[in-house]
């Protein structure tokens, strides 16, 4: 677990909020250029762009690990 929580961080959350704005953007975009507020999309989800805090804080640790079990140490245990 404690090597999944370091590779993976906070992905449960982090993936369907990535979704979730991709969507909004796809429906923005799908408007007509003059009507279209991909702005508005990110200021209504400004609050929840915080959990990409936790993922960029945590990527040094995630490469390192990572890099780690590419060892012909770790290959055995995978």
């Amino acid at each position: 677990p404690e090597v999944v929580r370091s590779l993976f961080s906070n992905l449960d959350v982090i993936i369907p909020l990535s979704q979730s704005i991709l969507e909004a953007l796809e429906a923005e975009c799908a408007k007509p250029a003059d009507q279209d507020l991909v702005g508005g999309v990110f200021v209504q989800y400004a609050e929840f762009l915080r959990a990409y805090k936790m993922y960029c804080a945590n990527l040094p640790t995630a490469v390192g690990m990572y890099r780690r079990m590419q060892s012909p140490q770790w290959s055995k245990f995978l």
